[in-house]
């Protein structure tokens, strides 16, 4: 059996090799209705003793698998012999490594889900809940209506699931997340008198589910016992039998001795109510009558083709008959503990534990959790694999352009450098160049100065004796050696010439080496003086562009933070405008429809004078006018004929109390200008119109959509009068509009005030508490309202209809929205 579930569709790991997925599935569900058609006659015949009914239910399951396949056949064949080894049904064990695909989780209440004293236990509600967050949801399917047991169920199961659709009465009626009926099955009204009829001769107590009401003939103690599981109490209607036609029946609960189930059971499918009807047992002594072919099983089926979830990754729990259909749909079917026999042979596993020991926390921790704990801890272990991904490359980004911007920086320094150092160069070269040149200059001149020095030294160290002599000697030589002396003359006078000549152009190549010099530290010069401004130029250049755009952004923050504060005040001096529109013509239509119903209210009243002879007033205050029989038949008189004159009664007064209301409203200023006698006639009209509420259900009703506009209030945080001058408003009109879908509210205050957003939960029908977080410009003016501070933060809808709505708030404030435009829609977008 193990390996049968094994080969179920959404088992992981463990999928039956070479066979399609349809043709399995198909396999699979042929192969469980056999067993439940084998289950059933095993019921019937319950009398016949166990060994006959396990032989003949082990008959039909071989059957049935041998008409599929001589592989299936054995397969059954080993399944039936390890059963007959073991008297106790096959189980699925946590240890057996089989992993299940589940999508969707669809549970039973009684038996199942709640304990024995109708409790939902904090570790079932835990699992259920935790499995919603991870994108598993559960969908409750019972035999019970949507009674007062459903609402506290649904908070206990979290914020996801109550968001789901339910199956109750066997599946016969399914509801949305708010409780709306969307689908209702019933049976033929000629059928339920023939039920009635059978129940009516066995002398057995029956009572008939229609929608969220239960109706019997005369209530009792059998009666009475659908009020331990939750049910509404029961509604008396004489003849049960006369007046079915009056009623939509979706089952019919018949209450017998459990020795009788099986014999009524038997004498149903013998007559021609088996044709017309299904009969069920979820709790013992209680026989149910369906329509054809409707059960859980089904009703799941159609809700799965909706949703578009494969049945294949469903799993469903339950422990009775009616759960059979159920488990035998579902991919994965679990029978807990306390099941009957029928429904553990039909289930995939079978849970040791019962519903008082959290079997429903215990298949959900062990088939379902570990899968999606896995696949949520591999989601966050991608997100923050990819997270870090990014993170690493913005870094890498980051690093990539600080080098660039450091490589740069060095590059000019490098650039500044070189020019420094070629500068340095050239005025070590030109200052070579000069001590040169003042070296060679004075070489020459000391020579020249040696020259003279000798000359002079020579003529000094002469005697006059020896000037003379050696003149006479000159004069007497003069002629024979005047070529010779004349010689020596001019080699001395070439060698000065040569000197001379060697000097002068020395000190002429070294002038001209300086200046070439001079020339080259000059260019030099230049080129490093250009360097710098252009380095100058390009850090003044990037500075600029740096400053430019902190400007622009500043400039377009500053023009963008202009244009939407310009634009929101335009709009709230539109919405100023359209709410007093709304008002004057909400004001003038409620006149209007007061007279009308005054009218037809008079008309009504004239008629019935007429007809009977007692006026409302008469039927009203009988009792006071007359005594015993009179008054009594005067009362019946006015119960019977007067009912209708007494709605339109109710209507005109309603219509008038609501124009008198809307009138006074018109020049108030929302309450800001508003004497003690207005005030006091503005509240006697809304005590009037809560008095007549025609919206016993405002929180939830679909007449909260639309964008409603605050008329009057004595809030005054809602009209301004209180807090920092700047935050007071005149004149100035604040709107609310819903989304009954997504719990949201939207809160206009008007300019200079944002819109916020605000999640709404309900207390009740009729109640409900709005969560407003801070809003910026209370941040920033340190004003810290809480939502504990805040009147309009809890609100109770006491009156409601398409045109106007009142309601109450803390510190006994009241708030009157007139309805703006109906067809607005919350825009969820950005929240």
């Amino acid at each position: 059996r193990v390996a049968t579930r094994a080969r179920g569709i959404g088992v992981r790991n463990a999928a039956r090799p070479g066979v399609p997925a349809r043709a399995h599935r198909a396999t699979r569900r042929a192969r469980r209705d056999a067993t439940a058609r084998a289950s059933e006659r095993a019921d019937d015949e319950r009398t016949a003793g166990p060994d006959s009914l396990r032989t003949r239910a082990r008959t039909a399951v071989d059957a049935a698998n041998a008409a599929l396949g001589t592989g299936s056949a054995a397969r059954s064949r080993e399944s039936a012999a390890g059963r007959r080894r073991s008297s106790e049904p096959a189980r699925v064990e946590a240890n057996d490594g089989v992993e299940y695909d589940v999508k969707l989780i669809v549970t039973d209440v009684d038996g199942t889900l709640l304990d024995s004293k109708q409790r939902l236990s904090e570790r079932t509600a835990a699992a259920l809940r935790e499995a919603a967050e991870l994108g598993v949801r559960t969908v409750v399917a019972t035999g019970k209506t949507r009674g007062p047991w459903a609402r506290k169920l649904y908070d206990e199961l979290g914020r996801d699931n109550k968001k789901m659709p339910g199956l109750f009465i066997q599946g016969l009626i399914t509801c949305d997340g708010l409780g709306k009926t969307i689908k209702s099955r019933t049976l033929d009204k000629a059928y339920v008198k023939d039920i009635l009829r059978f129940a009516q001769a066995r002398d057995c107590t029956i009572v008939a589910f229609c929608d969220t009401k239960i109706v019997c003939s005369t209530r009792n103690e059998l009666t009475d016992k659908v009020l331990d599981y939750g049910e509404p109490e029961p509604v008396e209607c004489g003849d049960l039998l006369a007046k079915s036609d009056e009623y939509d029946v979706n089952k019919l609960l018949l209450f017998c001795d459990d020795a009788d189930v099986q014999r009524y059971r038997l004498e149903v499918r013998g007559s021609s109510l088996s044709d017309a009807c299904d009969v069920t047992v979820a709790v013992s002594g209680m026989l149910e009558f369906l329509p054809k072919g409707a059960s859980k099983g089904a009703a799941v089926r159609e809700l799965c083709e909706s949703l578009e979830i494969d049945l294949a990754n469903v799993l469903a729990l339950g422990d009775g008959e009616n759960d059979k259909e159920m488990l035998t749909y579902a991919g994965v079917g679990v029978a807990v503990g306390n099941a009957s026999d029928a429904t553990k042979a039909v289930a995939d596993i079978v849970l040791d534990e019962t519903n008082d020991d959290d079997a429903v926390a215990v298949a959900i921790e062990r088939y379902v959790l570990p899968v999606l704990r896995r696949e949520a801890k591999a989601k966050a272990e991608a997100e923050a694999e990819a997270k870090r991904k990014l993170k690493e490359e913005a870094k890498a980004k980051a690093t990539a352009k600080v080098q660039a911007a450091k490589e740069k920086a060095e590059y000019q320094v490098l650039l500044r450098q070189k020019t420094e150092d070629e500068r340095r160069e050239a005025e070590a070269e030109l200052e070579a160049e000069l001590e040169l040149k003042v070296e060679t200059e004075e070489k020459l001149l000391g020579l020249v100065r040696a020259v003279a020095q000798g000359t002079q030294r020579v003529s000094e160290a002469l005697t006059p004796q020896e000037i003379e002599a050696n003149e006479a000697r000159d004069a007497a030589s003069t002629t024979s050696s005047s070529v010779e002396s004349k010689t020596t003359t001019d080699e001395t006078q070439a060698q000065l010439d040569a000197i001379e000549a060697l000097a002068a152009k020395q000190s002429q190549e070294l002038l001209e080496r300086q200046r070439a010099n001079q020339e080259r530290l000059k260019r030099l010069q230049l080129e490093y003086e250009a360097a710098k401004a252009e380095l100058a130029k390009v850090e003044k250049k990037s500075k600029a562009k740096t400053a430019a755009k902190v400007v622009k952004v500043d400039d377009r923050a500053t023009s963008t933070d202009a244009e939407e504060d310009e634009k929101e005040r335009i709009r709230s001096e539109t919405n100023i405008i359209k709410a007093r529109t709304s008002l004057k013509k909400a004001a003038q239509k409620a006149k209007s429809d007061a007279r009308k119903s005054e009218k037809e209210a008079r008309v009504q009243e004239k008629r019935q004078v007429e007809e009977t002879g007692v006026t409302t007033k008469d039927a009203v205050n009988g009792a006071n006018l007359f005594a015993g029989f009179v008054a009594s038949a005067l009362k019946t008189v006015a119960t019977l004929g007067g009912a209708e004159v007494l709605r339109r009664r109710q209507e005109a007064d309603r219509d008038a109390s609501k124009a008198r209301l809307l009138l006074e409203l018109v020049d108030v200023d929302g309450g800001r200008e508003c004497s003690p006698d207005t005030l006091e006639r503005i509240n006697e009209a809304i005590a009037t119109l809560e008095a007549l509420n025609p919206t016993k259900k405002g929180a939830k009703s679909t007449l909260m959509l639309g964008l409603w506009s605050c008329a009057f209030t004595n809030c005054p945080q809602i009209l301004g009068t209180e807090g920092i001058n700047m935050m007071k408003q005149k004149g100035a009109t604040t709107f609310f509009s819903y989304d009954l879908d997504t719990e949201r509210c939207e809160i206009d205050r008007g300019w200079p005030l944002r819109r916020l957003r605000a999640s709404v939960s309900y207390r009740t029908d009729s109640s409900f508490e709005l969560d407003i977080p801070l809003a910026p410009i209370s941040k920033v003016f340190g004003i810290s309202l809480s939502n504990e501070e805040r009147n309009y933060s809890a609100l109770t809808v006491t009156y409601l209809d398409p045109d106007m709505q009142i309601c109450r708030g803390r510190d006994d404030t009241v708030y009157v929205f007139v309805q703006n435009d109906p067809t607005h829609r919350l825009d969820l977008i950005g929240d």
